[in-house]
Formats: C-alpha cells, structure tokens, sequence
C-alpha cells in the first residue's frame, strides 16, 4: 500500500518503465524465494544458502529480512516508475554493499565448493553497481529542478528520523563490533549473522532518511507500507522458535521494543499521513 499520489514529481519513464518493472521483479523473485526457504526450513541452510547457519532462529529471522525486502521490490515493481524507485535505489545499493563487504570479511564461513556461494558473491558484486547505473540513468531522464512541494506531516517524519537515528546507531554498532551486543542479542548469532542483519538494518535507516527528507509528494509515490511492515516481521518471526528466544532478557526486551514499537509507530504514522493527504482543501 503506498500513499495516494496526487502530484507525481516525474511520472513515468516511458521505455524506462519497463527496465524497472524487470529489475524489481527479478529481485522480488529472488528475495521472496531466499525469504520464504529460510523462514520455512532454517535448518537445512548447510545444503542449500551460501553458508550453514548454526541457529534456526537466526535463519529464519534473516529470511524475515529478505522477505520485506521481496515485499518492497514487488512494491516497486508494481509500480514501474522511476519516482516510486527514486528512494528505494539507494538503499538497495547500500544494502547490497554492505552485504559484500561482510561476505568477504568472513570469507571462512563460505562453502566456496557450493554454487549457492558463488551466487550470493556474484549478486553483491553486481548489484551495487547495477544499482548505481540506474540511478544516475534514471536520474539524468528526470525533470530538473521537481516542483515544490509541500513536506511530509511531523508525526510521519518524526517517527522515521526516530526510526534511523536508533536503528542508525544499534546497526552500525553491530557492522562495525558485532561482538559488542551478541552476549546480549536475545538468540544466539554468531559474527557474520550480526553483520548481515546489520547491513539491511543500515539500508532501512537509509531508507528512512531519505524518505523522512523528501516532499510529501515524493515519499507518496514510493511505497511506504514495507518501512512499518520490516519492523513487524523482525518482531513477529523469533516467537517461531520458543525454544532459542529469550525474550525477558534486557536484549531481548530492547528488540521488542525497537522492532513492535516503530512498526506500530510507522504504521499509525502512515496512516495519519493517508488521511491527511486525503482530505479535499480548504477553500480560499
């Protein structure tokens, strides 16, 4: 669900529109397929994901991950025009990135004997750039300046700069000294797991800051819903595996409470957004 569009800064992009479409799809596919497997068999990872994941739940809540990001893609690609992607690019590359530079810090833990292996390498080395390119294609195409346009409403900006500057700081703690929270993560992870979790942790706040900063217009075309719908399935998926999650530990309170409380925050802020933006003016 994204929010009614009333003043579409770019519209389509014509030829373009189908590249998008393409692109979103393939990624939509691929991030659904990774998503629902891990969510529904964490324990095989040895056979078929690029590297054995020791703990179900660490599985399954990194298939939650993947399964958002399916989501949004299939968003996008629904979509099929560049001032929905405009906002979402970015991140993706990031993500991707960040993804890469924790693959090749944790070399080690790769079946490199399995083709799975040389997948996920192969995809990260791509996408950052792949991602870059359409940017800056996309980018050039659009008309320049956009037209003014009035801001996002304050509870739904506010509660995405909350979003990014918490997420901000617990994400680029784990990338940078993942060992600094696993004695309090609320299930067991290892070094390489908190690094992949934080890389799409870094992406969300990317995304969240971006759309926190862009015209009510612009953030409307994208679609907004996965941003509160990410939040919830991290909050959701760990109850999946009673038996490894320690939920009324202080880590495990800390990540409820930054997972169910923004999505529930995110999701009431969306709303107020979409009525507001529905109300007819006030005749002058």
């Amino acid at each position: 669900m994204s929010l009614p569009d009333r003043n579409e800064p770019t519209g389509a992009l014509g030829p373009r529109s189908a590249l998008l479409r393409a692109v979103f799809v393939f990624l939509a596919a691929l991030a659904l397929a990774i998503g629902s497997v891990l969510i529904l068999f964490p324990e095989g990872t040895g056979a078929y994901f690029a590297w054995a994941i020791r703990a179900p739940i660490a599985a399954a809540t990194l298939g939650g991950w993947f399964l958002g990001l399916g989501i949004l893609a299939a968003s996008l690609a629904r979509a099929a025009r560049w001032s929905a992607a405009r906002l979402a690019v970015p991140m993706i590359a990031l993500g991707a990135m960040l993804l890469l530079i924790a693959t090749l810090l944790h070399r080690p833990a790769f079946d490199w004997s399995s083709p799975p292996a040389w997948i996920w390498l192969i995809l990260h080395l791509v996408v950052p750039p792949g991602f870059l390119a359409l940017y800056i294609v996309n980018e050039r195409a659009a008309p320049s300046p956009l037209p003014a346009e009035p801001p996002l409403s304050p509870p739904l900006r506010t509660v995405l700069r909350a979003a990014a500057g918490t997420y901000g700081v617990c994400g680029g703690l784990m990338f940078l000294w993942p060992s600094a929270l696993l004695a309090y993560w609320p299930w067991p992870l290892l070094p390489l797991g908190a690094r992949v979790y934080a890389a799409f942790i870094l992406a969300y706040v990317a995304g969240a800051w971006l759309v926190s900063r862009a015209g009510a217009a612009r953030a409307a075309a994208m679609p907004l819903s996965p941003f509160a719908l990410l939040p919830l399935l991290a909050f959701a998926i760990p109850w999946l595996h009673n038996d490894a999650f320690h939920p009324t530990r202080p880590g495990g309170l800390v990540y409820l409470l930054l997972t169910g409380g923004v999505g529930v925050a995110l999701g009431a802020a969306l709303r107020h957004e979409r009525r507001t933006r529905a109300q007819p003016a006030n005749p002058t």
